[in-house]
């Protein structure tokens, strides 16, 4: 299996090594491991498996019961495990296996892991990280040759890595959307070596076969596989010159790679617990690359490894075992569920998509018949003008015709604290006529934008998008809008004559779950379905956990608006003749055929029980949208009759509500008035439920508390429940909506 590279390689390799600044004493540095990467006379397959007979002998392992901790005074051979504090003692323990090599065209990086769990990752680019992941830095230059010296002492400089954003930042993962894809991304450069690829620099070879995955032995015996070959060109990414890879080239043919080259390496595997995002803990060979060691244990960091590339030749045996890397891809466009069958309002409230519809006519819409009705776009700056638009079918119209209007947009956020309003995936609708475009002006900084009307929405960390009409190219785009030297780079782009004082309708739809965002006027796409980019999704754990984005701007052109809608759309649709109230498997009742009423059945949050100063537990309910619209609207409270019994209901008028003991610790709390709940906004205090315990010994933990609330409202359709709409926006979900005419452009 290991040969020894013959004297005429050797010699034509030293001599190309010459050259190449090899960092002097690097070996010698404290704390750092000394390891070698073989060469591979022939590549491997790049197929998720490795084995014996195809990668040879294992270069190092890590295992977490010898690695330092964050309790650790100094480097541990340069290792370090670290848990999340909450998760359990089975992500306590971890390790894996590295194989390293190297050749004329590649770095390559191979590591199974022991991933008993099984495999999380839900999200990629540069949250790739962010589960079930790995994550390289490799520094040609050699071991911490970048923090001023090849010797790093812990506490003595800012971090391991200087001068980080220099260093490639690997990123390799399988992300579980859409079925699942594999991701390798650097993170520094902010390039999609798996999507995106430089044809100049190469293109990566990457294969992550995931535990739990029906493909190898390995998978199915829990392991989790990942297989990399890396380009130099994107190693050695602040030279000049790139390298032409040539899968024909010999070691003596290498430019970038070469015998006795010194690389400073560091490795982090991370773990994620299926059904959680995020990841429970992480094992680093090397350091340098995650926060929490520096912030939590700097002791611990020794900075990266090294890795010495040596002429220890490997040769593949033939017939080793070998996959089909095409079947690791699980990854489908399914759009058969957008835009069609089940209807949920979110501008009627019901962003918890809580209450089906079965018809866009149920939706409700935002007409402007009334000067109120701007009040969704901003109530405290100046909007456009509710004027006639002289068309019977449009009526009053929302009419932006001033230039001194510099942006309008909806924005969807709260503030920094909550979020946002709207789920992951939505759908806005709406019906626009363009008027003309107008030049802008240094003054309000307005001078260089072109007329367009768009959307902005965020996708995986780094990157947001714009997707609308630009008239100045008379194109729709969808087109990078962010800081990284990305911006204006279309994505996508088609040519479309838009007809001035011509009614449009356009629908933009976002979805999560096929990571589309899709563009349609008068129902046709604008964009071939094969052009939807998969990384049109939000990978934040912020927008992750409180919606997203969705904010619409127009520059230096005149329009008029109608007809708002802002939902979303699934299917298969429900049978149109089932019974009301038989609900379906959700519990969530669906109207039947011209029914214009929608219930709905959900569990509340009850971790936010305690105990007042008179030794009762107090159990708060809060005003949600579907309070507020509701026609029928009651409580049902289960707790442990032998710790505490429901003693009275605090904060609702009399007379407004009864309470009914159905026995062995049940309850219904029934809501006969409704003008106290309609007065409030989504969020405040509805009222508390006023728990008495059996002795002052019990705890909240003992009271089994279990609590639900069953409604019903009407469903606004028509001009006729604009006003529910209304409120269901501006009063209930407490969207702030900003507008403001600025001196200079600000997103």
């Amino acid at each position: 299996m290991r040969k020894t590279i013959t004297w005429v390689l050797l010699a034509a390799m030293l001599l190309s090594a010459v050259a190449l600044a090899i960092p002097v004493g690097a070996a010698d540095a404290l704390y750092i491991q000394d390891v070698q990467a073989e060469y591979f006379t022939t590549p491997p397959t790049i197929d998720g498996y490795i084995s014996m007979q195809e990668w040879g002998y294992s270069t190092f392992s890590v295992e977490s019961a010898n690695a330092a901790t964050i309790s650790s005074g100094e480097p541990v051979d340069n290792t370090f495990f670290y848990w999340r504090p909450g998760y359990g003692t089975e992500d306590k323990t971890m390790s894996y296996e590295v194989w390293l090599r190297w050749d004329a065209n590649y770095f390559y990086v191979g590591v199974k892991v022991n991933d008993l769990d099984g495999h999380s990752l839900k999200g990629g680019k540069g949250n790739t990280w962010n589960g079930d992941s790995m994550q390289i830095w490799v520094d040609y230059l050699g071991a911490n040759s970048l923090v001023g010296g090849n010797t790093y002492v812990p506490g003595m400089g800012p971090t391991p890595w200087k001068y980080a954003d220099q260093v490639p930042d690997f990123l390799v993962g399988y992300p579980q959307i859409v079925g699942g894809f594999i991701e390798m991304y650097e993170n520094n450069r902010k390039i999609s070596m798996t999507e995106q690829q430089s044809a100049a620099k190469g293109i990566a070879k990457v294969a992550v076969a995931p535990a739990g995955l029906n493909y190898s032995t390995d998978t199915a015996n829990g392991i989790s596989t990942y297989e990399v070959a890396i380009p130099w060109n994107y190693i050695f990414y602040t030279e000049q010159d790139l390298v032409t890879l040539d899968p024909q080239s010999s070691a003596q043919d290498s430019a970038w790679g070469g015998l006795d080259r010194q690389l400073g390496v560091s490795m982090v595997v991370f773990n994620g617990e299926p059904g959680t995002p995020g990841y429970s803990n992480y094992l680093a060979w090397g350091s340098g690359i995650c926060g929490s060691q520096y912030d939590e244990a700097s002791a611990t960091c020794g900075g990266s490894n090294l890795v010495t590339l040596v002429g220890d030749a490997v040769t593949p045996e033939p017939g080793y075992q070998t996959y089909d890397p095409a079947n690791l891809e699980k990854f489908e466009r399914d759009y058969s569920g957008i835009d069609t069958g089940v209807y949920y309002d979110y501008l009627g409230g019901d962003t918890a998509r809580q209450n089906p519809l079965t018809s866009k006519d149920q939706l409700t819409t935002l007409t402007y018949d009334n000067d109120d009705d701007r009040q969704y776009w901003g109530s405290d700056a100046f909007q456009g003008l509710t004027k006639d638009s002289g068309d019977p079918e449009h009526g009053m119209v929302l009419d932006y015709t001033d230039p001194n209007v510099v942006q309008t947009y909806i924005d969807t956020s709260i503030d920094a604290e909550n979020g946002y309003n709207y789920p992951l995936s939505y759908t806005m609708e709406f019906d626009i006529m363009f008027l003309g475009t107008f030049d802008g002006n240094e003054e309000d900084g307005t001078a260089d934008k072109d007329p367009a009307v768009f959307n902005w929405f965020g996708g995986s960390t780094g990157y947001d998008y714009e997707c609308g009409y630009y008239f100045s190219d008379s194109q729709f785009k969808i087109q990078a809008s962010d800081t990284r030297g990305e911006e204006g780079k279309a994505v996508a782009t088609a040519d479309f004559k838009m007809e001035m004082n011509t009614w449009y309708n356009w629908r933009f739809v976002f979805d999560n779950g096929s990571c589309t965002a899709r563009l349609y006027i008068n129902d046709q796409p604008i964009f071939d379905e094969d052009l939807w980019n998969r990384y049109f999704y939000y990978s934040s754990d912020n927008h992750q956990k409180d919606g997203t984005l969705m904010l619409w701007r127009m520059f230096n052109t005149a329009f008029q608006m109608d007809n708002v809608r802002i939902y979303n759309a699934e299917g298969p649709k429900p049978d149109p003749n089932k019974d009301e109230e038989q609900g379906d498997n959700n519990n969530n009742n669906i109207g039947g055929g011209g029914s214009n009423t929608a219930s709905g059945t959900e569990d509340l949050d009850v971790s936010k029980v305690y105990k007042d100063e008179d030794g009762n537990f107090r159990l708060p309910v809060y005003v949600t949208s579907f309070y507020k619209l509701a026609t029928s609207l009651s409580f049902d409270v289960t707790m442990n009759p032998d710790a505490a019994t429901l003693d009275s209901i605090s904060g609702l008028n009399e007379g407004t509500y009864t309470v009914e003991d159905k026995g062995d610790g049940k309850y219904l709390i029934t809501i006969k008035d409704f003008t106290q709940v309609r007065e409030m906004n989504v969020g405040d205090l509805f009222f508390e439920i006023v728990i008495k315990p059996a002795s002052d010994s019990i705890q909240a933990s003992d009271l089994g508390l279990k609590l639900s609330a069953n409604y019903k409202y009407t469903v606004a359709t028509g001009d006729a429940m604009i006003y529910i709409g209304l409120a269901a926006i501006v009063m209930a979900i407490g969207c702030v909506v900003v507008y403001k005419k600025r001196k200079s452009f600000v997103r």
